[in-house]
């Protein structure tokens, strides 16, 4: 679960609403005040969502909570003042969730609202709106009523991005995005693969590997034999990484594919050590490389 879920399933009860007073903006949430005295959506609430669908989805995703109005603090970041609940709050959700398919081009998928009404009376048709904007691999114009552009969530704000911004994002839409997969395999060994869940093709790609703990052994290939058809490893001492796995020149991985690399650890013996972690740094032609660790 993402940092933007996260906050958005811990947004569910007027307690929830509360505990938000005095804290900061950042770069998964937003704080919203509506002026709408009916709970219809306003142009500035409009344009508030368009900008948050394009700058969430162009990063990590993000939450906006209307209905608490946000001013400078100390520090000279948003934070939370008090909360400022909308009237008709049932005909608010009613066109946040209208209007997604006009925020922007193309429409971000999974964008998701809910109500936190005001003591958590339903009766009252008074309180809050709580919206997600999941992240996405497209790029996304916001179609405010005042100006399109694309844009980015920095810090506490949403900024238009650049034009070298706009070349970066339409890239690494097109780029490889390799993630290693783990599987484990009769008799305690591992399988790893390269998965591309990216939308361009992964050319020469390449994967630091280490583990822990560290008990030495034998790899095999991604099918377990010892003929290493698409790649072949080296020993490294980079640490935490023990090898590394290089792809052959002819061997690439498209969109939604895997190939498997590596087999093991292994001993002569036969012994096979517990392995509870892996780590890795993953590399390909046109793709930033990635990092990260396997709890197995």
């Amino acid at each position: 679960m993402n940092n933007a879920l996260l906050i958005y399933e811990g947004l569910k009860t007027f307690a929830d609403a509360k505990a938000l007073i005095g804290k900061q903006e950042y770069v998964f949430l937003d704080f919203k005040e509506s002026r709408s005295t009916n709970g219809a959506l306003l142009d500035d609430d409009k344009d508030h969502f368009s900008k948050a669908a394009s700058g969430f989805a162009h990063q990590e995703g993000g939450v906006i909570v209307w209905g608490i109005e946000a001013r400078k603090g100390p520090d000279d970041v948003d934070e939370a003042r008090a909360l400022k609940p909308i009237s008709n709050i049932k005909k608010f959700l009613s066109g946040l969730n209208d209007y997604v398919k006009y925020s922007t081009e193309p429409v971000v998928d999974g964008i998701q609202s809910r109500v936190i009404f005001e003591n958590d009376d339903e009766s009252s048709n008074v309180g809050y709106a709580v919206t997600l904007f999941p992240k996405s691999n497209s790029e996304h114009i916001a179609l405010g009523n005042t100006k399109h552009d694309f844009y980015r969530r920095h810090g506490d704000s949403f900024v238009p991005l650049s034009t070298a911004d706009i070349r970066a994002l339409f890239f690494r839409s097109s780029s490889p995005d390799l993630e290693l997969r783990a599987l484990s395999q009769p008799g305690g060994s591992l399988r790893l693969m390269l998965h591309n869940k990216g939308r361009g093709v992964a050319k020469y790609a390449s994967a630091h590997i280490g583990w822990a703990p560290n008990q030495g052994g034998l790899w095999y290939d991604g099918e377990g034999n010892d003929s290493f058809k698409v790649g072949f490893y080296v020993n490294t001492h980079q640490e935490p990484y023990v090898i590394q796995f290089i792809a052959n020149t002819n061997v690439v991985v498209h969109p939604e594919e895997e190939i498997g690399i590596l087999t093991g650890p292994s001993t002569h013996s036969g012994r096979l050590p517990k392995v509870s972690k892996i780590f890795y740094r993953l590399y390909a032609e046109n793709m930033v490389p990635k990092e990260g660790t396997l709890e197995l």
